[in-house]
């Protein structure tokens, strides 16, 4: 159909996605709805207007805000909507892209000082898994992140995260420190006594081979725990 043979729902569509690109080229998505910034992405996933509209409106109201869409896994996206493969590829590009530049930026950087960007890391990667996952990240001389390991995933417990593995890696990577990591699925991040547990297992086999352990984080939906902010 040629631009002077659009019926009215075209023209309207099409002026709808032109001034959200038009807003993003000049704010970027401040002001932005969460379907508005979805449908901003998904511009760029077909062409079809129509299309676009109903699929941003549709997965709005199933995963809540975009941050939900985002942690959905690729083949929740493509069965419950009208959606081709290349739109829940190019969704789930956009969370790992973000994911990496997010974890490049906290490579050789001081974890204290950039305990912000550490968080945002991690809250990116954890606070949307549906399995619980426990990592580590170890720390050099000056206290600065060497590297980020993923030890485990699935039920976290006293039996099923070995300290010694988490202890190999120190060794492997020349770390002087660590930090361990986990998420709860259900979203409230508060430690409970198995946590407890496995945090002075962890302790105790870090203390006897001279690694220090900066902190044990949780990270839930709407926020983190953290033993040092606790004082632990």
């Amino acid at each position: 159909m040629k631009d002077h043979e659009k019926t009215t729902p075209d023209i309207q569509q099409s002026a709808i996605i032109l001034d959200i690109k038009n807003r993003f080229r000049k704010t970027g998505f401040n002001g932005f709805s969460d379907e508005e910034m979805l449908i901003f992405i998904l511009s760029y996933a077909s062409r079809d207007l129509g299309f676009i509209l109903e699929t941003s409106r549709n997965l709005i109201k199933k995963f809540a805000n975009l941050r939900g869409v985002l942690d959905a896994d690729m083949d929740e996206i493509a069965s419950n909507e009208k959606t081709a493969g290349q739109t829940a590829a190019l969704l789930r590009l956009l969370k790992d892209a973000s994911t990496e530049c997010l974890r490049q930026g906290v490579l050789g950087k001081n974890a204290r000082a950039g305990r912000k960007d550490l968080l945002n890391y991690l809250t990116l990667v954890l606070s949307g898994e549906k399995v619980e996952k426990f990592m580590a990240i170890y720390l050099g001389s000056r206290d600065e992140v060497i590297a980020i390991e993923l030890l485990h995933e699935g039920t976290i417990n006293t039996t099923a995260v070995y300290p010694r593995k988490a202890i190999e890696l120190c060794y492997r990577h020349g770390a002087k420190g660590i930090i361990f990591i986990h998420n709860h699925p259900s979203g409230d991040a508060t430690p409970s006594e198995v946590d407890r547990q496995l945090a002075k297992a962890l302790d105790a086999a870090a203390g006897s081979s001279g690694i220090k352990v900066h902190d044990h984080l949780i990270i839930g939906k709407k926020g983190h725990f953290s033993s040092m902010e606790m004082g632990f």
